[in-house]
């Protein structure tokens, strides 16, 4: 199991690359907004899909589109990964999120 610095390190990595590609866009239709351990991305209508951390378990968890994920992260291959469906977290989300919108957004 990881250290707390390094699973905080590997967090922030995750939710600032987030962050950094939906501030490029438009906040009428998109916007990441960071609150601790919690990162919400808030649609236009209202819609958020969240994603939290879980200190004790290592885990980012995300939350959206009517289903939940628990991800860990794989030191071997550097990429969070949700041991019940195998899905990689930046794939995942990319996915959810350019369904939501319409469009192609570049997550990974």
């Amino acid at each position: 199991m990881m250290e707390r610095s390094q699973f905080n390190q590997e967090v922030a990595q995750v939710f600032g690359r987030i962050v950094t590609v939906l501030d490029e866009e438009d906040p009428d239709v998109v916007e990441a907004e960071r609150t601790g351990d919690i990162l919400k991305i808030i649609f236009a209508d209202g819609v958020q899909f969240i994603l939290n951390t879980q200190s004790a378990t290592h885990q980012i968890w995300l939350a959206g589109a009517s289903r939940g994920w628990h991800f860990d992260f794989d030191a071997e291959l550097g990429k969070w990964r949700c041991a019940k469906s195998d899905d990689e977290l930046f794939e995942t989300l990319q996915g959810m999120v350019e369904e939501k919108l319409g469009y192609r957004v570049q997550l990974t």
